[in-house]
């Protein structure tokens, strides 16, 4: 396959270097800073990827003579703000994991501090907005209502009948706080229904680890099953931002001791082989992720891969803050299915179940419920829309 050229503005091509755990770019980092850079640009641009912690860090070992005093101080401004968030968050976090714990609820808090400590080895280095959590499925309502003890309430309200479908095809539901002080993500499976079928977390319980968090020792997710995460994740979102794989280059520098056969193995008999492939390979094509050569091997076989990998990478810097739409998304999550009863799987689901965005578009009663089934080819199309309302929702699979 003939590779396109990626073009990369000065402000992506330090980012991108920033981000890398070697120090390969160094050298051209200094060059580009030296011919001048658009800071208030590169600030943007690490923000909405969610790196500017990482890269504000990098900026400063490379040497302040080099990066203008006023660009040093905005950047340690931000990290701080971040770090300060990151705090408030890791201790909300924490007494919601003591709540649950004290009513014999178990939870894996995963992402969030956790993967700042697993991962990056300092809370304040990641970016994020929200908690989560993986619950067992039929510990979801009894969680759901120690939150609600807590001072947590759903995002979104669901009737009866909105809730049994949630419920059998996605993966998630939010609740907020009541103070605003944070969201939480509760995850009864890794990925909504039409991404994996593959969504028993048992195994994830039964291999479970645990960080030290702010003194404290939590749960947390083994390497292998937050690297199927991530892979998921980022097939999610296309691989839209460059944070989706940093987690993965950093999950993987953390631990020396994975196995790469099972992993693969395990990918396989789940069907996610190729999402996994795909994550790993975007990692070390854009990041230089050190992996053992027969992962690369195994991706560069594979056409499909290769295909995805080149449309990721170019488009990683172009599509700004407008978030893909459905036809995008299918089009690059569809071939990165294994299997065809996969790929026929999800564009049934996709087509035809509805979700919260049709739900939030018109109100019908459980009674019409049916209705949904012929108004969500209808949106999808664009034929049927409501003035005002928003794209579609991460929290959804649109």
């Amino acid at each position: 396959m003939k590779q396109e050229k990626w073009k990369l503005t000065p402000e992506q091509e330090v980012i991108v270097g920033a981000v890398r755990a070697d120090r390969m770019r160094d050298s051209r980092i200094r060059e580009l800073i030296q011919q001048g850079l658009d800071w208030p640009a590169l600030c943007r641009t690490a923000l909405r990827h969610g790196v500017l912690p990482v890269v504000s860090i990098r900026l400063e070992e490379l040497g302040q003579d080099l990066v203008p005093e006023e660009e040093i101080v905005r950047l340690k401004q931000f990290r701080h703000a971040n770090l300060r968030r990151s705090l408030v968050m890791t201790a909300e976090l924490l007494k919601i994991i003591t709540h649950l714990d004290s009513q014999g609820l178990a939870a894996i808090p995963f992402k969030g501090p956790v993967l700042a400590v697993q991962a990056y080895g300092d809370s304040g280095l990641r970016q994020f907005a929200d908690l989560d959590l993986l619950v067992r499925k039929k510990d979801l309502r009894a969680v759901g209502e120690q939150l609600a003890k807590h001072g947590y309430s759903l995002l979104d309200a669901f009737t009866p009948a909105q809730e049994r479908a949630h419920l059998k095809h996605a993966n998630e539901v939010t609740f907020s706080a009541r103070n605003g002080a944070a969201f939480l993500d509760v995850h009864w499976q890794f990925a909504a229904d039409y991404l994996t079928a593959a969504n028993d977390p048992a195994g994830a319980f039964e291999r479970q680890t645990s960080v030290l968090l702010e003194g404290r020792r939590v749960p947390a997710l083994a390497a292998g099953d937050m690297l199927f995460y991530l892979c998921l994740n980022g097939l999610k979102y296309t691989w839209a931002k460059l944070s989706l794989l940093c987690d993965i280059a950093r999950v993987i520098e953390s631990d020396a001791n994975l196995d790469w056969e099972d992993l693969l193995l395990k990918a396989e008999t789940a069907g996610i082989r190729r999402a996994f492939l795909l994550g790993i390979a975007l990692a070390r094509d854009i990041l230089g992720t050190s992996v053992p050569a027969s992962i690369p091997e195994a991706a560069g076989k594979d056409r499909v891969i290769r295909v995805l990998r080149e449309r990721a990478r170019i488009r990683l810097f172009e599509r700004g803050d407008e978030e893909p739409g459905f036809l995008e998304t299918a089009r690059f999550q569809l071939p990165a299915k294994d299997r065809l009863s996969d790929r026929i799987s999800y564009c049934f689901i996709r087509a035809f179940f509805p979700t919260a965005e049709d739900w939030k578009l018109l109100s019908l009663p459980d009674s019409l419920y049916f209705l949904y089934y012929f108004i969500r080819p209808l949106r999808l199309a664009g034929l049927y829309t409501r003035r005002g309302r928003t794209g579609p929702s991460s929290k959804t699979h649109s």
